[in-house]
Parts: C-alpha cells; sequence; structure tokens
C-alpha cells in the first residue's frame, strides 16, 4: 500500500503537517473531517472537450465518446470527472483509469 502524507488546507494552498501513514492510518487521524486527496499528476489526464449544451448528465454520457481517440483504454476502464464549463463552452475533463481510482479510494 502507498505512503501517503497529510496536509491541511490553508488560504494560500496546502500546507503538508508531516504524518506520514497509508491511507487508513491518515482517515483515522482524519476522524470524520473532510478529506482531500491528491493524486500523482501522471496518473491524471487533464483536458477540455467540446460538447453541446446540454444536461451535466448528458455531457456525462458523452465525455468518454468525445475522448476515444484521446486516450489508449477502453472507456469503461476509465473515471470522468468533469469541471464547470468555460467561458466559450469548454468542458474541463479528468480522466483516470478506474482501478487506479478504486486502489486510491479502498482504504478511506
Amino acid at each position: 500500500m502507498a505512503e501517503m502524507r497529510t496536509a491541511r488546507i490553508t488560504a494560500g494552498g496546502y500546507e503538508f503537517d508531516g504524518r506520514q501513514g497509508d491511507a487508513g492510518d491518515l482517515a483515522r487521524y482524519a476522524g470524520g473531517a473532510p478529506l482531500r486527496l491528491l493524486v500523482p499528476a501522471e496518473d491524471v489526464l487533464l483536458t477540455t472537450v467540446e460538447l453541446p449544451a446540454r444536461s451535466r448528465r448528458d455531457r456525462l454520457r458523452a465525455v468518454p465518446f468525445a475522448l476515444e481517440e484521446h486516450v489508449c483504454a477502453d472507456a469503461g476502464s476509465l473515471h470522468y470527472a468533469l469541471g464547470e464549463p468555460l467561458p466559450g463552452g469548454a468542458l474541463p475533463v479528468a480522466v483516470v483509469a478506474r482501478n487506479r481510482m478504486q486502489a486510491w479510494l479502498e482504504p478511506l
């Protein structure tokens, strides 16, 4: 299991407080407080797509098809997270392998 560190969210960003452990240790340390998981950038594709204006649910269904030529994996093996539309209509999207996402979240 991967070693993780805790950080406190501050007005200036994140401040690492030195506590380390696996995800289960850190979840217990948080004691029910909300957690934010920072993940390695090399595991996440950040991109934008242009989609017709529709509901968020429709956009979420359309994103895998809009990105299928830009990813080297089966759409069903990926997790897609949508941001709020940018001025001009582009939709920010984060893409990560579903098994990586599960490995990060499972111990929590």
